[in-house]
């Protein structure tokens, strides 16, 4: 038996994923539902998947009321496999990631230092992959591209006083085309975008 349940909180859900009946038993001891031991729709993994849907509807009833933290810690002490499902601003602060070193601090032009997923995350034998480095600015490769594309130099420096192409250079010292890739965050919260900011973040000093 798996899947995600809704939780307390804003679109907040956990993922409970049971593989045998002793991870079953755990979870309906730890839940609060001995009854459904007894109960003949569930009494095997067969029954179980006949009444998922039944099944369903009474685990979201129970996950429904409380925080999906507290039901992943709850259910992860006693052996039933569970966990949280995580909005981007919680896989950061995960201390299971940070504690696997999950993520890079890299200087991200005017952000500062900001936590980027490794290149690899899995380790072998201890070894990591870290983030190469943070993606590069709009406009940063241009020339190079173009210049892959068999343009000459002249063709080139000929698109950019068109402004057929630009440089990052470019893109950043003029107000026009920096307030259309510089939007402020809340434009894209507007927009729907972004979920939600978080207005207390203070990126780590330099």
């Amino acid at each position: 038996m798996r899947g995600a349940y809704p939780c307390a909180g804003d679109d907040d859900w956990v993922a409970i994923s049971l593989r045998d009946e002793a991870e079953w038993q755990a979870f309906c001891r730890a839940s609060g539902h001995e009854a459904w031991l007894d109960d003949p729709r569930f009494g095997d993994a067969a029954s179980r998947t006949e009444h998922h849907d039944a099944l369903d509807e009474l685990i979201a009833a129970w996950t429904r009321e409380r925080d999906k933290f507290e039901i992943a810690a709850l259910l992860q002490a006693a052996g039933a496999p569970a966990g949280p499902i995580l909005k981007a601003d919680e896989v950061i602060a995960d201390p299971h990631l940070a504690a696997r070193e999950f993520f890079d601090d890299l200087k991200i032009g005017d952000f500062g230092r900001v936590p980027i997923q490794r290149y690899l995350p899995a380790k072998f034998d201890g070894a990591a992959v870290p983030a190469k480095g943070p993606a590069p600015d709009l406009g940063a490769d241009t020339d190079a591209v173009l210049a892959e594309l068999g343009l000459s130099a002249a063709e080139i420096e000929d698109l950019h006083e068109r402004r057929v192409a630009d440089r990052a250079s470019d893109l950043q010292s003029d107000p026009i085309a920096r307030e259309g890739t510089q939007l402020p965050f809340e434009d894209y919260e507007e927009m729907g975008s972004v979920l939600r900011i978080d207005r207390d973040y203070a990126p780590k000093p330099l």
